[in-house]
């Protein structure tokens, strides 16, 4: 007979040792792989900005314009 561990008293094989080593390590494998549950989204988005939401176009006009009219009272 080959080697075996004393456990809660019974003998267990080295083998099944082995196998149970390989399968938790798969199923902890699988299950870490399967990710977290992504969450359905049951809002529409619309088009229309929100208030909370930047207008980018706005704040380039607006930057754009500010940096036209602060280059020509610097350079007077």
């Amino acid at each position: 007979m080959g080697a075996s561990y004393q456990i809660f008293g019974k003998a267990v094989p080295t083998h099944y040792m082995a196998i149970a080593t390989l399968a938790t390590a798969g199923a902890i494998g699988g299950w870490a792989a399967s990710g977290p549950k992504k969450p359905t989204d049951t809002t529409t988005s619309s088009a229309s900005p929100k208030e909370d939401d930047l207008d980018i176009e706005k704040l380039i006009s607006d930057f754009v314009k500010d940096q036209d009219n602060g280059s020509s009272t610097a350079t007077k």
